[in-house]
């Protein structure tokens, strides 16, 4: 247990770090896959409620907008801050 709290510290810190925040700062850019992905759930989702979890950098959180309401939570709220 105190290794999780060592390790949960060590990754708070490195990727609430500017250097972190302008690495997954790249807003409107989906790599093809993703793309791919949104494209074909994009039917079934729309207009649902989405809970995305884990967003980091919300790199992807402008395209989970456009399908509909969407809720979000990141451990590292000021990165997740950063995204909308």
């Amino acid at each position: 247990m105190e290794n999780d709290d060592a390790i949960d510290r060590l990754n708070a810190k490195a990727y609430s770090s500017n250097t972190a925040r302008k690495f997954y700062d790249r807003r409107g850019q989906l790599y093809p896959p993703e793309r791919l992905i949104f494209d074909r759930l994009r039917p079934l989702l729309t207009g649902k409620r989405l809970l995305d979890i884990g967003v980091g950098g919300g790199r992807t959180t402008p395209f989970l907008l456009e399908i509909k309401s969407r809720l979000q939570r990141d451990r590292l709220l000021t990165t997740a801050g950063g995204c909308c």
